[in-house]
C-alpha cells in the first residue's frame, strides 16, 4: 500500500513538473494578442476541432460566440452529391497537378456538385 502511494505521488510530481516546465516553454510561443476586438466573422478567431466549432467575436465585457456542429447540415438527411462522382477525382487531381484549375474546377460542378441545390453542395448551419 505504502509503495503503491509513493509511485502515484512519484507519477504525480513528475507530470506535473514535466507539464508546467513544457507550458511555460510553449505559453509564450502559442500566445495570441488581438489590439482591437473582431466586430466581424471575417476578424473572429476560429477555434474547433474539424467536427465542432466556433468563431469568437467582441471583446471584454460582450462576447459572441458563433457554433458549428458537423452534423447540422442543410442537406436534412440526405445526401444531395452526385452518385458516382468520387469516380471523377483521380482525373481531378491530375487537372490540379498539371495547374489546369479552370478546368478542374468545371469538373468539379459537372462531376460532383449536386444541380439541385443552389450552392451545389450541402452547407453548414450555425
Amino acid at each position: 500500500m505504502k509503495r503503491a502511494l509513493i509511485l502515484i505521488i512519484n507519477v504525480f510530481l513528475i507530470s506535473f513538473i514535466s507539464t508546467t516546465v513544457a507550458g511555460q516553454e510553449l505559453k509564450e510561443e502559442l500566445k495570441l494578442w488581438f489590439k482591437k476586438p473582431a466586430t466581424t466573422w471575417n476578424e473572429a478567431l476560429p477555434v474547433g476541432n474539424g467536427r465542432l466549432g466556433a468563431m469568437v467575436f467582441g471583446g471584454i465585457e460582450h462576447e459572441r460566440l458563433q457554433l458549428n456542429e458537423e452534423s447540422l447540415w442543410t442537406k436534412g438527411g440526405k445526401l444531395e452529391d452526385k452518385e458516382n462522382g468520387h469516380e471523377a477525382i483521380p482525373e481531378i487531381r491530375e487537372l490540379l497537378f498539371e495547374g489546369e484549375y479552370k478546368k478542374a474546377e468545371q469538373m468539379c460542378k459537372k462531376e460532383l456538385m449536386s444541380e439541385r441545390l443552389p450552392s451545389g453542395t450541402n452547407t453548414y448551419q450555425t
